[in-house]
């Protein structure tokens, strides 16, 4: 067993977006491997108030001691939109807003609707900040 797998310590929560239902799975790793420690399925989650089918997930969360740790969400494709955006002479401390004000004409949906994130894919030129 290499050094590396020592290291391999861990759990973690991974969360299925599906077309009628979230599938959840729990996993836990060791020196030895990954074990899958439970899954649940949520059906008709979009017909479902969040409430009702959070608490199904809190129990679920609970049961497996999992409660602690961060989530990871598989999106459908369909709801992800990926775009690259030319900011030529925005200096660094002002990226953020500037993507801010194009945000809207990057997508189809209502505002509410949207999260969005952000980051520079490499050193473009922008102007240094000189905070």
């Amino acid at each position: 067993m290499s050094g590396r797998n020592w290291l391999a310590f861990g759990s973690g929560v991974g969360v299925e977006i599906g077309e009628r239902h979230l599938e959840v799975t729990a996993v836990q790793v060791r020196p030895g491997g990954a074990r899958v420690l439970g899954s649940l399925t949520i059906p008709n989650y979009e017909a479902t108030p969040a409430a009702e089918w959070g608490a199904q997930y809190r129990e679920f969360a609970k049961k497996f001691g999992v409660q602690h740790v961060a989530v990871m969400v598989l999106l459908r494709r369909r709801d992800v939109i990926l775009r690259q955006v030319a900011m030529p002479g925005v200096a660094d401390k002002d990226l953020d807003s500037a993507v801010g004000f194009q945000l809207e004409t990057l997508h189809p949906f209502k505002e509410s609707d949207v999260i969005a994130s952000w980051a520079r894919l490499r050193k473009t030129g922008g102007k240094k900040s000189s905070d």
